[in-house]
């Protein structure tokens, strides 16, 4: 295995010292940015997988290092540190260093003792990081930073915004971001830290993290619940949407289908993005009859042409108050770039426009011949054929956004639920709060496959998730006759609650509530989070009515 000195070499090809100008030769004296120091001790610890030895694990055992005087030790060092104190940061690193010969496999426990408080200290320091610009001199840096980055982070220097929070490791070795929440369960990484998380490289999969937009509503901000508006559109997709790629000349295995966005033409002609907006608007507005403010709009998978998105959600915003618009998006392909299911987000203040992200799908829907003959396609696809979505597969991204004090959310695009790798390692390290996953899919209902692969985000890391389907689907999904199922949502809380989400007949879509509750989480050594976690309860459903409906969406 490498030796100490050669990761952090790695990570600090020009040397541990903070500044800009890495021209001379490189010192190696203590990390002083919390975060650069966090991401050395957690690489080293997790290379040398020291952290579950019985000294680290064994809490209450006479040998394990995590006792009070440890924690009082290590809290005060990351005081004293967050305001430019590091003193006895500069004791840990001053071990570490001596150690900086040894082999991973064979550190003594002076030196991963050193590394525990380090890393300990740094994430003491950072409290607060990622959410409140007031608790810290660290974290007000970071906001300050942000907030001058917007929206183009190419401009910034210093920090790596918005993909990870480190000075001098660079985002192309490993990332650190903020953290939500602390893992409950199980013995990892994960469990060392209160605030701070460690990611892969942008390389591996390349993360954000947006800062939350402060509301002017009366009331503590803490105490604020938020209402979305789940809008299940398109509420009828016909056979025609789902067809077989005629652009991919092979003639399989694998075979190849691609998607046709039909529900957005009306009588031959194509819905203009200000009817859509028009009639997402008003849903708004009927909602209010509802709840005192609708802060997000939420649509499926796929729900609007990907080039159109941008200026739907920019109207929706100028005709309402939401903060938070996302969407399913498609992207018809062309004789350069293969078609693109995404996800876009965007960021509103006072109805201007303060940034967005794009994230595409991780992995392709794959349709057999069971699910051919459930949504009713054998016209135009084969059920003796596997059948795969046509999309490309661009870089992995996944963003967190921090929609509210000591809360932030991430979302996911169908299959990439079930599927651990790339973005469940990012979602696990950070743990949001909330995750919003947008589907293609059938009724959501708790006996299937969301309702699993839901469950496992809500046990580690402790993850609220919702996930949103389009009555469309869930019509494809039936025969003629049966009963229609209505379980456009399905909402699944780390306190074992799950509920089916269920669209009356003849409405448009449903307001959910959101409301906080703040909670202790402790890490592995004993340290507390000081009743920083946040836990989201679904704490109200109602039913949304379009009074009067365009011609061009169906009787539901």
């Amino acid at each position: 295995m490498p030796t100490v000195v050669q990761i952090i070499e790695r990570l600090f090809p020009h040397g541990t010292k903070l500044t800009l100008d890495r021209s001379g030769p490189p010192s190696w004296v203590t990390p002083l940015w919390p975060p650069d120091a966090f991401a050395v001790c957690a690489t080293l610890i997790e290379l040398s997988g020291c952290y579950h030895l019985p000294r680290y694990a064994m809490q209450g055992s006479s040998h394990c290092l995590f006792t009070k005087a440890y924690r009082e030790e290590v809290v005060a060092a990351g005081k004293a540190w967050s305001e430019g104190k590091p003193s006895k940061a500069n004791v840990f690193w001053k071990t570490i260093w001596q150690n900086r010969n040894r082999d991973l496999s064979k550190l003594n426990n002076e030196c991963t003792d050193a590394l525990m408080k380090l890393l300990g200290a740094a994430d003491e320091a950072s409290a607060g990081v990622g959410f409140s610009p007031d608790a810290s001199p660290i974290s007000a840096y970071i906001a300050r930073e942000h907030r001058l980055g917007l929206p183009d982070f190419a401009t910034t220097k210093g920090l790596q915004l918005p993909e990870s929070i480190c000075w001098m490791v660079s985002k192309h070795e490993v990332c650190v971001q903020p953290k939500a929440q602390t893992a409950l369960v199980g013995c990892t990484m994960r469990s060392l830290s209160n605030h701070l998380s460690l990611l892969p490289s942008v390389g591996e999969i390349r993360t954000a993290w947006l800062f939350g937009n402060p509301s002017k509503e009366s009331g503590k901000p803490q105490e604020r619940a938020m209402n979305l508006l789940l809008v299940p559109f398109p509420y009828q997709i016909d056979g025609g949407c789902i067809v077989n790629d005629q652009s991919v000349t092979n003639q399989g295995p694998p075979h190849f289908f691609s998607l046709r966005q039909n529900w957005l033409t009306a009588s031959g002609k194509k819905l203009k993005p200000t009817d859509l907006a028009t009639f997402l608007a008003q849903l708004v507005r009927e909602a209010e009859r509802q709840v005192h403010r609708v802060h997000a709009v939420v649509l499926p998978e796929t729900a609007v042409d990907g080039k159109e998105v941008e200026e739907v959600a920019k109207l929706v915003a100028t005709k309402t108050n939401i903060e938070l618009f996302i969407s399913g998006t498609y992207i018809q392909p062309t004789a350069s770039e293969a078609a693109k299911n995404q996800i876009y987000a965007a960021i509103y203040r006072d109805r201007q426009f303060l940034t967005h992200w794009v994230q595409p799908k991780h992995h392709r829907w794959r349709l057999d011949g069971e699910q051919i003959c459930r949504y009713h396609l054998g016209d135009y696809l084969n059920p003796k054929e596997i059948w795969w979505e046509s999309i490309g597969l661009p870089p992995r991204t996944c963003t967190f956004y921090a929609f509210t004090d000591g809360a932030s959310l991430a979302t996911l695009v169908c299959e990439d639920l079930a599927r651990i790798d790339p973005a469940q390692v990012a979602l696990r390290a950070v743990g949001p709060n909330l995750v919003i996953v947008l589907l293609m899919d059938g009724p959501q209902i708790e006996t299937r496959w969301p309702a699993r692969y839901a469950t496992v985000l809500a046990d580690d890391p402790g993850s609220a998730v919702l996930t949103l389907t389009s009555a469309g689907m869930i019509r494809r999904s039936v025969m003629p006759g049966e009963h229609l199922p209505d379980q456009i949502a399905l909402w699944k809380d780390p306190f074992g609650r799950v509920q089916e989400l269920k669209l009356p007949k003849n409405a448009h879509a449903l307001v959910i509530t959101l409301s906080k509750s703040w909670e202790e989480d402790f890490v592995w050594d004993g340290r507390s989070d000081g009743e920083t976690t946040v836990r989201l309860r679904l704490s109200g459903v109602r039913e949304v009515y379009h009074r009067k409906p365009p011609h061009w969406i169906p009787n539901v």
